[in-house]
């Protein structure tokens, strides 16, 4: 389950990046494509980091792992077009080809790139086609049902099976997926059976037919059936690469001779736009739209990765144009254009400016466009489509979108990160950040976070502040029930400890200690007594914490000091019963009876005033509001910090980064981070794990009161135009109702009057509220009730 590379001499030191095995090929390749140009306003440092940045923006917001139906499953969340039947889409293959293309190439910056390629090949094999199970189903959908009921989309399986062979040379094919195996299967039993014609083109979907002349130029990735042939040998695909340049050569000279421009959709032979609103993909079909806009991208690759004359002729016609029909200012390119270069469009969005910046690098004459198109690119951010597509072309324009062989070159060595020595600074340091040094034993082998039994692997780490410190990391082991510890020097910092008796790379073990460091770089080894370990990740914080004071922004009463940093605690909700993280596997709910091993989170110091809470390695996510909280993540950002917030009545409350709180749902469904209120359902008791309570028995009987007192629905939810508000009252009292969005914002007030005892209706208008979430908030003789909605 694992490489293995020969060890030339004992303590050999080779300087490598932090995982649970290694990559071939890590981020940053910064490769020069012979005969193309980057942007030279910046360096290729600066480049690497944008891209950089752009991704981890990209993941926090597009990349999911929350499917209940699939768990481990990871998918690219985005807007899908066209019916899915009944289901609820969350997203496409189209998608799911664009994350697997990006992760695989940001190995080497993310550390948990590996897993989640994975996880995105368990969701594209588990949704496969309905005709042919060796491509993927267009919708993902979280449902069992969905799995196996839909048909294909060309151009994301075409996506989905070049990633598998960049996985090959990224990762190898000897672990749990034979990445290169799995790619022949997809190429050849599915795209080629389903998708190339007997035309020698490409069809739409595995529901098209194999004589078809329509056709998406979008779909014609041409460097990519390059890299097919050459892992199959099949003439195949430099047929029909040959006979899609010829079909763009003649569409060109006749409807775009000086643009270079193709429509979204192409039908006929000889070659002629499709008609507007083909197969409903929209009204621009017989334009340069929302799908042709892709296609500088997949041209200019194959001239920069394998130096097609053809590719370069098109690009140079598209690019001279663009720059002559913007004044060189990608801000004035436009989203649609007629085939000779009129403007449909209105927006400057990014999945149209960035690959006419891609198609810009084939000529050294335009530099100027590449240097302001990169300024653009870097800072534009706008939705999952035009976001995704976006950083593809940013990998490509800054040289980290390298050629699927074998070999590859090494990044320089990462600068060694401070441990910092107060908490006003940065308070974790997440250690695939910081410069590493492995050796092992003569006649060992070792692989990048992998230690053989009897090895080791050293770790340098640069201390600010000689003092106490909190070291975390995690650990599986090969065979189960190994042992290892952590020394600095001779000196031991974590005594002998033995991993759990199961093994098997999934079964992880989170350590903690605290161990003290004196000023000044330190070497730390991780020392396997017996069998092997992988090292997943490691990260450090100060022992202490200074009292920040109150928040200015907290509720009247409210401040966020006095969290419990480094206990491992529980917490109780409105209805008696506990938080539970279930795992790991599905949503969290507040309806655990006891105290048990999933009903207990390590609380830790994330920094800036916020707190994260983890059970079994993994982190409590807010899903930032806008789904059921999940205890999934591997490491923490955004979503996984929070405020620790201390009420009145010795309850805490916990709110997202979203400034929404945590709500219990009084154990009734899955819990969330939406409520623009701290209210009942929203304090928690808790305490330490083993000890006493801290804070009891104040929520119940609150709880039993409100429940009998007023009772309420709100009719159709999702909202629609017009909407009902139905509560019964107990007895004669005042009644106020708020409609907040999820920004916290009042947006109408409902009812705000006394009321006799008995049923009551309310109705208001949705029709012009924007799409979203909103929080219906009812106060009821001071008593207050919380009900989430949803505008379609």
């Amino acid at each position: 389950m694992r490489k293995t590379y020969a060890v030339l001499a004992a303590g050999l030191l080779c300087i490598v990046s932090l995982f649970a095995r290694a990559q071939n090929k890590p981020f940053p390749q910064a490769v020069s494509y012979p005969g193309c140009i980057k942007p030279n306003n910046v360096s290729q440092a600066d480049m690497n980091t944008s891209v950089a940045s752009f991704y981890d923006y990209w993941k926090s917001k597009y990349l999911k792992n929350n499917l209940s139906s699939l768990p481990g499953g990871y998918y690219i969340k985005g807007e899908i077009s066209g019916s899915a039947e009944g289901y609820t889409p969350l997203g496409s293959s189209e998608g799911q080809g664009y994350g697997m293309v990006i992760t695989v190439l940001m190995a080497g910056h993310d550390p948990n790139a590996h897993a989640i390629y994975d996880g995105l090949f368990k969701v594209a094999r588990a949704y496969h086609s309905s005709i042919n199970n060796n491509v993927m189903g267009w919708v993902v959908a979280d449902n069992t049902g969905a799995q196996g009921h839909f048909d294909s989309a060309t151009d994301g399986d075409i996506d989905i099976a070049y990633s598998l062979i960049l996985a090959h040379y990224q990762w190898g094919s000897t672990g749990a997926i034979n990445y290169l195996a799995e790619a022949k299967k997809m190429i050849t039993n599915g795209i080629k059976a389903a998708n190339v014609t007997s035309t020698n083109r490409l069809n739409l979907g595995d529901w098209d037919s194999k004589s078809a002349l329509n056709t998406r130029p979008s779909d014609w990735m041409l460097s990519h059936m390059r890299a097919f042939y050459q892992e199959t040998n099949d003439a195949t695909w430099l047929n029909l690469i040959n006979n899609l340049y010829s079909v763009y050569s003649q569409f060109s000279n006749k409807y775009s001779p000086t643009t270079g421009l193709i429509s979204d959709f192409v039908v006929k032979n000889p070659p002629e736009p499709a008609p507007k609103n083909f197969i409903d993909e929209g009204p621009q079909t017989n334009e340069y739209n929302y799908n042709a806009c892709r296609v500088p991208l997949r041209v200019v690759m194959d001239y920069a990765l394998y130096g097609s004359a053809s590719a370069q002729s098109i690009s140079n016609k598209i690019a001279t144009w663009i720059i002559q029909k913007s004044g060189g200012n990608p801000a004035s390119i436009r989203d649609g254009y007629q085939l000779n270069g009129t403007v449909s469009g209105s927006d400057p969005e990014a999945v149209f400016v960035a690959p006419f910046i891609a198609a810009a690098v084939a000529n050294s004459a335009n530099q100027a466009f590449v240097n302001s198109g990169w300024n653009f690119l870097k800072t534009k951010k706008s939705g999952y489509y035009s976001d995704s597509y976006s950083l593809l072309c940013q990998l490509f324009i800054s040289g980290n979108w390298w050629k699927p062989e074998a070999g590859g070159t090494t990044p320089p060595p990462a600068t060694a990160i401070a441990i910092p020595g107060t908490v006003e600074a940065e308070n974790f340091t997440a250690m695939n950040n910081i410069q590493t040094e492995a050796t092992t034993d003569a006649g060992g082998g070792q692989d990048v976070g992998y230690i053989d039994a009897g090895s080791w692997m050293e770790y340098k780490v640069d201390v600010q502040t000689a003092g106490a410190y909190t070291v975390q990391f995690r650990v599986a082991s090969e065979s189960g029930g190994g042992t290892f510890q952590l020394k600095k020097g001779d000196t031991v910092l974590v005594p002998t400890t033995t991993a759990p008796s199961t093994g098997g790379w999934q079964n992880w073990t989170t350590v903690t200690a605290t161990v003290n460091l004196a000023a000044g770089v330190q070497t730390l080894r991780f020392q396997a007594l017996s069998a092997g370990f992988n090292l997943n990740w490691m990260q450090f914080a100060t022992t202490t914490t200074t009292d920040p004071g109150d928040d200015p922004g907290d509720d009247p009463g409210q401040d966020t000091t006095g969290a419990p940093i480094g206990q491992t605690i529980w917490l109780q909700g409105f209805n008696g019963q506990y938080v539970s993280s279930k795992n790991g596997v599905g949503p969290m709910w507040c309806n655990a009876t006891a105290v048990g091993g999933w009903n207990q989170f390590l609380v830790q110091d994330a920094g800036n005033g916020k707190i994260t809470l983890s059970n079994n390695g993994l982190y409590v996510s807010s899903e930032n509001g806008e789904q059921a909280m999940t205890c999934n993540r591997d490491m923490p950002q955004e979503w996984e910090q929070f405020d620790w917030i201390e009420n009145a009545d010795g309850t805490i409350s916990l709110r997202g980064n979203n400034g929404m709180f945590v709500s219990s749902e009084n154990g009734e469904q899955a819990m969330n981070c939406d409520r623009p209120e701290a209210q009942g359902w929203e304090a928690f008791n808790w305490g330490v794990a083993g000890a006493a309570a801290r804070k009891t028995a104040v929520l119940a009987p609150a709880q039993d009161a409100k429940a009998e007192a007023l009772q309420i629905s709100v009719y159709p939810n999702p909202l629609r135009s017009n909407a009902t508000v139905s509560f019964s009252t107990k007895e004669a009292g005042h009644v106020s109702i708020s409609l907040f969005n999820s920004r916290g914002e009042q947006v109408q007030v409902l009812l705000n009057s006394n009321v006799a005892a008995g049923t009551h209706t309310q109705s208001f208008a949705a029709a012009t509220l924007p799409t979203g979430m909103y929080v219906l908030k009812v106060i009821y003789n001071g008593k207050i009730i919380t009900h989430k909605l949803v505008k379609q």
